[in-house]
């Protein structure tokens, strides 16, 4: 009996060993059961936070874009605007200076003829003179006909000597 006893015992003994290690076992499983739920929910979050920060990055890019387009078209308007007035104000300085030297030109052909017309008369004098210094007769006509000159050689030599 006390065999069987001791037989009952170690059956009990093994029994409750077995159903520890199945709890053990279950316990175990349990466990990782909930890790991989927490894990799954944890990817499944960071995946969600990784598409909605991609989302945002993408919408800011493409608001980037659109800023870069707008800045770009004002850019443009800004040169072409400035461009156009350069070329309006070239074209009006252009159209002054052109008037000015237009008038300047015409005053030196005024100026131009009214000399000539000077040198013709000048050159008609001087012509009659040398017809009356040809025509003199004598020294005392050759004197009356270079008196003038005499004169202003004169008024020269005086103009040289006062301001030297």
């Amino acid at each position: 009996m006390n065999r069987l006893w001791n037989r009952i015992v170690s059956l009990k003994s093994q029994e409750r060993q077995e159903a520890e290690d199945k709890f053990q076992v279950a316990l175990l499983f349990a466990t990782m059961n909930q890790i991989c739920k927490t894990l799954n929910d944890f990817m499944t979050s960071t995946q969600n936070e990784l598409r909605t920060m991609n989302e945002r990055q993408l919408k800011l890019l493409n608001m980037q874009n659109q800023y870069k387009n707008e800045i770009k078209t004002e850019v443009d308007k800004i040169v072409r605007t400035t461009y156009c007035n350069i070329e309006d104000e070239q074209r009006k300085l252009f159209c002054k200076m052109l008037g000015i030297v237009k008038s300047e030109t015409d005053k030196m052909v005024k100026s131009i003829d009214k000399s000539s017309s000077h040198c013709k008369a000048a050159v008609d004098k001087s012509g009659n003179y040398i017809e009356r210094i040809l025509q003199a007769e004598g020294f005392f006509g050759l004197l009356w006909a270079l008196s003038p000159l005499f004169v202003l050689g004169d008024l020269v030599i005086r103009l040289v000597q006062y301001f030297s």
